[in-house]
């Protein structure tokens, strides 16, 4: 493996430490999104795997240099000009320019367009760009041939190191068959290593998570903006990444169609630990280095005969916890708190948490100790101290998450204010687990759910009955009452509550125990979907059944059960560590 060599480096750390680290996105290339980010749509949980076995990738062969791409580059060149860019634009001129980053002009196929990106050396012969510089449906396959230029500082010096032709390049298979975004990266071959030797080279770094979301990392973006003069180098940075997910890295420092490809850097060093390729109107993001894109190059350079300078950051090892006795105590209070009764067969209400621990663990929560909170798993929920300094006298000592919205969205919360994006659960609300046909999922009430404040939200319709059934395809019709109505409206997620759900939550024998804090909205928490009829199989039978979604829980009511039991928790605590656990939940790219 080649080690880190970069040249300039003290002036490229002093030009970061100027940047100014705010305003807004600029809009980016032809993957500019009109309305707000879509979380899910570059951040599912998996990168998927190849499809082809035995193949990593492709690679491409340029068709030569010809008289006609080369005046072709030339022209465009020439017609270049600076476009406007609404203010405020705060992106900082890098000149002289950083040498290991080059400008690439990629030519399509019929040579009659040129493509510009940017790349970076990893290697004296190798540069790491965006897949879709060097293979595209645009380009009409493959670039018929790539100039690259590196540390092109504008008209002045638009060859301070020359410049030379690429002699290969190699984009993952996914990428080569379908366009897959999260495969969006590639590899250029030069025909030698002269450009590399005499510019110097950064070094790829796969970080954990835990550095990349340190709140003073600086991530930097250095490239080739198509709105700015042709050949001039630009540098953007912020403050710390707006969010972090297992392969994408989410942040609002400004780009532009041109800086395709460019490294995302960490400032202190210049490790690169993404490639930026797509753009939005709200966020920015890149393909984060994890291990299956870095086995990927990997490959890519074992195709080609290559190799490049990397390092992988030995993760964190968390000391085991030691307090598990108080914590445990803590969680048994508060079952029974409301389960005791029904385990001892004296309570007229069916479980709250559920007759016996699933699952005692910790999980990760950036601002619990050493970054992780014990938990418990029950049936019906999950118990969860995020604070044991906390008052361990206060019923909010012990809490219950929002796991429903978790469920609903796919966002999986890490954090206060952390995330980490996932498929919304394929999991079934109510009924049997499998062998249950028909019947919503929490994925299915994605379009239907308020879980930011605004979305889905509807007017007050206190007092009118309950008709709207919802089936497993995500279809609403309407369907018979069963004498339910809607009994009360919550503003502050602006929907209405089901009456026999409202009439449970205030009644003596619902087993809540509002004077000593487990009130309904401890239990529940606010409502985040309408009351809907569905039919789901219980226990081998499809039944109608009324299901509600709150944002702790899953209430449901079955006419059909004896008149105590007839409203009941689902099995979020369940679903949910199926969901979050279950090796059906593929773990890499």
């Amino acid at each position: 493996m080649l080690t880190r060599r970069i040249y300039r480096l003290p002036v490229f750390v002093l030009l970061l430490a100027l940047i100014i680290a705010a305003g807004p996105i600029a809009a980016f290339g032809e993957d500019t999104a009109s309305g707000p980010v879509v979380w899910s749509k570059h951040s599912p949980a998996v990168r998927p795997p190849i499809d082809s076995p035995g193949i990593s990738g492709y690679v491409g062969t340029p068709t030569g240099a010809s008289a006609r791409a080369a005046a072709l580059r030339a022209e465009n060149a020439s017609q270049r000009a600076p476009r406007s860019v609404f203010p405020p634009d705060e992106r900082i001129r890098v000149s002289p320019a950083v040498s290991a980053i080059a400008f690439l002009e990629s030519i399509n196929q019929a040579e009659t367009q040129v493509f510009e990106c940017t790349g970076t050396f990893i290697a004296p012969d190798v540069l790491l760009t965006a897949a879709h510089c060097l293979y595209t449906e645009d380009l009409g396959g493959w670039a018929s041939n790539i100039w690259v230029t590196p540390g092109m500082d504008g008209y002045d010096n638009f060859y301070p190191f020359g410049y030379d032709l690429a002699y290969n390049y190699w984009v993952p298979a996914a990428w080569y068959e379908s366009f897959d975004e999260l495969w969006d990266f590639g590899l250029i071959v030069m025909p030698n290593g002269n450009l590399g030797y005499a510019t110097g080279w950064l070094e790829i770094g796969m970080l954990t998570t835990q550095s990349l979301l340190d709140p003073n990392f600086k991530p930097t973006i250095i490239g080739y903006p198509g709105d700015k003069a042709h050949g001039t180098q630009w540098a953007g940075q912020k403050q710390a990444f707006v969010d972090v997910t297992n392969y994408v890295l989410y942040y609002d420092i400004d780009t532009y169609s041109g800086q395709s490809g460019s490294a995302v850097l960490r400032a202190d060093d210049a490790v690169i630990v993404g490639i930026h390729a797509h753009g939005g109107s709200q966020l920015n993001d890149a393909n984060r280095i994890d291990q299956s894109l870095l086995d990927a190059l990997l490959d890519g350079c074992a195709d080609m005969d290559c190799e490049f300078a990397y390092f992988i950051e030995e993760p964190i090892v968390e000391p085991e916890p030691t307090a598990t006795v108080p914590d445990g105590a803590a969680f048994d209070a508060v079952w029974a708190t409301t389960d005791a009764l029904v385990a001892g067969g004296g309570a007229g209400y069916s479980w709250f948490w559920g007759p016996t621990v699933n699952l005692d663990t910790w999980e990760s929560y950036a601002e619990s100790p050493n970054g992780a909170r014990q938990v418990r798993y029950y049936d019906k929920s999950r118990m969860e101290i995020t604070n044991p300094d906390g008052d361990s006298s206060s019923i909010w000592y012990v809490t219950n998450g929002l796991l429903t919205v978790e469920l609903v969205t796919g966002r999986m919360q890490t954090g206060n204010s952390r995330w980490e994006q996932r498929p919304p659960a394929q999991v079934k609300v109510a009924g049997d687990p499998t062998n249950n046909p028909g019947t919503p999922t929490y994925a299915t009430f994605a379009n239907l759910a308020t879980t930011d404040g605004s979305s889905n939200r509807v007017s007050n319709r206190t007092g009118q009955p309950v008709t709207q059934f919802l089936a497993g395809n995500g279809q609403v019709a309407s369907t018979e009452d069963g004498g339910v109505t809607l009994a009360h409206y919550r503003a502050e997620t602006g929907h209405n509550i089901a009456s026999v759900f409202w009439s449970w939550a205030n009644s003596a024998n619902s087993g809540l125990r509002p004077d000593q804090g487990v009130d309904w909205l401890y239990v529940l928490g606010f409502p985040i979907t309408e009351p809907f009829w569905i039919d789901a199989t219980i226990g081998g039978t499809q039944q109608r059944v009324l299901v509600q979604l709150f944002e702790r829980r899953a209430l449901t009511y079955n006419p059909a059960n004896p008149p105590q039991f007839r409203v009941e928790f689902g099995n979020i605590g369940l679903h949910y560590q199926l969901w979050r656990y279950s090796e059906s939940q593929p773990r890499t790219r």
